[in-house]
């Protein structure tokens, strides 16, 4: 295949992969941050197609989209698979808000499945960081050699680290968000109160009941509720 066939076939599924971006029903969100941001200017980029007059600022442009999502993937020490899960389990939308309250098969039939759909195209997305944007950037720019893929190994196994299939697992997921919540409750495990609002706390220290000192009726009614649930 000549170079020009190469770069319309490597557009035209990053094309794909940028209108899934777009076209999510539920977790659109999840790309409302600073990673996501850079990852959809970078798949808008490369989804294009140019000609002679404009293909070098088109690759000059691809270069500096794709050097910023390397740069704000390594500064939080995450891969890209592993960012996206982490910001499914974290989202807050109407399926994983109402999952928290109802029984799967208690939710709406069109939520759910507009739920699923996002998990497939979503799952998709995750299979577009490391060596894939990266060699789409080289057949793009038509450079000498490819770029360095950002790769770190996995923090965490959650239900979607475990599964083959994302939309297999969403009985899995929302059972995840109600045993975990969503939002700032479902990403930190303890918080604080600082300028009239609660902090999320990255590392909370263990705590230990019986360090606590003068808090015995407080502890009593700690310890009823935990017998309780």
């Amino acid at each position: 295949m000549s170079p020009q066939s190469i770069q319309a076939d490597v557009a035209a599924v990053a094309r794909q992969r940028y209108q899934q971006a777009l076209s999510l029903l539920l977790y659109q969100s999840v790309f409302d941050h600073e990673v996501g941001r850079a990852f959809v200017t970078l798949l808008q980029l490369v989804s294009q197609t140019s000609d002679d007059k404009t293909s070098s600022e088109l690759a000059w442009r691809s270069q500096r989209a794709y050097g910023d999502l390397f740069h704000k993937l390594a500064k939080i020490q995450l891969n890209w698979r592993d960012w996206l899960i982490q910001q499914v389990l974290w989202d807050e939308n109407p399926f994983s808000q109402r999952a928290q309250r109802q029984p799967l098969e208690k939710l709406p039939p069109a939520l759910v499945k507009a739920a699923t759909q996002d998990l497939a195209q979503l799952q998709q997305l995750s299979d577009c960081g490391g060596d894939w944007l990266s060699q789409t950037v080289q057949h793009l720019a038509n450079l000498p050699e490819t770029p360095i893929a950002w790769e770190t190994p996995s923090q965490t196994q959650s239900c979607l680290h475990l599964c083959d299939s994302w939309p297999g697992a969403i009985a899995a997921l929302a059972d995840h968000y109600r045993r975990r919540g969503t939002g700032c409750l479902g990403q930190y495990q303890a918080f604080r109160w600082q300028q009239g609002g609660f902090k999320g706390i990255n590392s909370p220290d263990r705590v230990n009941l019986a360090n606590l000192v003068g808090y015995d009726a407080q502890k009593q009614l700690l310890l009823k509720i935990r017998n309780f649930s």
